[in-house]
């Protein structure tokens, strides 16, 4: 064999690589797609949600802006009054709330609550429905006998802790046959209305999640 021919393949044996491998491009993977692949592909697969949220509160107020007995037809509104409540949703499926509610010396409550807006630690449902059963007395004008009021309002959460929250609700109350009270009371049912529209009732508490 002549001696440059000796040469170039000394030359080729001594720069080919020892490994298939090394003909591909030398990449580092990014840390994260290293750490997704190795927790089985990463995304959802960790699920820190849970199915159903639940939260219990308690709360305590009254009517802040009723008016003072001044007029020929005296305000049978409570002035005062306590409402237990448990919420309930489903965080898979909406974002919207079931409210039952229970106020004592007066009866039960079911809200359609939503969570329209998040500010930080501040959670503002901003339109709540539902209806007022009066299994003892009305809420509000209590002087106009029925068993159903439709309830509307709005309120509030502030986050403390992880489970722990502070929580203010405004609830308004009416027949829900109203036309029935204008019907029957005639020239009286303004009065009843301006009660209504007064004798919202305020109120303020704590609640704990799961």
């Amino acid at each position: 064999m002549r001696l440059p021919t000796l040469l170039v393949a000394t030359s080729i044996a001594v720069a080919a690589p020892a490994r298939a491998d090394d003909f591909l491009p030398q990449t580092a993977l990014p840390k994260a797609a290293l750490a997704a692949t190795s927790h089985g592909g990463g995304g959802d697969g960790g699920g820190g949600s849970s199915l159903i949220d639940l939260t219990l509160g308690v709360e305590a107020g009254g009517a802040p802006l009723l008016r003072a007995p001044d007029g020929p037809v005296a305000a049978t509104t409570a002035r005062t009054s306590v409402a237990l409540f448990a919420r309930v949703s489903i965080p898979m499926i909406s974002e919207r709330i079931v409210e039952v509610s229970w106020v004592p010396r007066h009866g039960w409550g079911l809200m359609l609550e939503s969570g329209d807006l998040r500010l930080g630690a501040v959670k503002l449902h901003l339109l709540d429905l539902g209806v007022f059963y009066d299994s003892t007395s009305p809420i509000t004008v209590s002087r106009v006998a029925r068993r159903w009021d439709v309830a509307v309002g709005a309120g509030a959460e502030l986050t403390m802790r992880r489970h722990l929250s502070l929580v203010a609700d405004a609830r308004m109350f009416a027949p829900i046959d109203i036309w029935s009270v204008v019907t029957r009371y005639g020239d009286t049912a303004r009065l009843i209305g301006d009660e209504i529209m007064h004798g919202g009732q305020l109120w303020v508490g704590a609640a704990y999640h799961w």
